[in-house]
């Protein structure tokens, strides 16, 4: 069952409580440095019950490079990341929800789509939990990546919704 459905089954139902969007171009500095793209402090609470949530989507674009790589981290913990690739020196486009599943215990649900130098569809679906975190106070979300040369990952925007669980 998804955590949509639960507001259908009339279990509960989530509040919209607020979004962070940004439209800036920013890129990675140099060869196989992981740099942070784009970060936003959670604030203490936005995790504060079981089934709280925050939907993200980032999108950018690549250079034609060996070894581009993203990730999406909380704190200091990775809850995506893409695995090297070889991009087309086209669109990039990382998707999904990060949902509170216990007090210290983040799961991330994640799609990333680009498209490889071969012209194939490169697409990476995850779970991944994140755990040992201290949910009360302000946590970092951190888009980053990785390349072999300057700009080899380039950030282009990004939209963050935040959800609350309703009893």
């Amino acid at each position: 069952m998804l955590l949509d459905d639960f507001s259908v089954l009339g279990l509960r139902t989530s509040q919209f409580v607020g979004a962070v969007t940004t439209t800036e171009t920013v890129g990675t500095p140099a060869s196989g440095v992981v740099t942070t793209l784009n970060s936003f402090t959670v604030p203490a609470g936005v995790f504060g019950t079981n089934g709280d949530y925050i939907e993200f989507e980032y999108w950018g674009i690549t250079a034609e490079a060996d070894g581009c790589e993203v990730f999406l981290f909380l704190g200091s913990d990775a809850g995506f990341d893409s695995a090297a690739f070889h991009p087309d020196n086209l669109g990039w486009h990382l998707t999904g929800k990060a949902i509170r599943s216990s007090s210290s215990q983040v799961t991330f649900y994640s799609t990333f789509q680009s498209v490889l130098s071969s012209g194939a569809a490169y697409n990476k679906t995850s779970t991944v939990t994140v755990s040992s975190l201290d949910l009360l106070i302000p946590n970092v979300l951190a888009l980053k990546g990785a390349g072999t040369t300057i700009n080899d990952v380039r950030l282009q925007g990004s939209c963050l919704k935040f959800y609350q669980i309703l009893s």
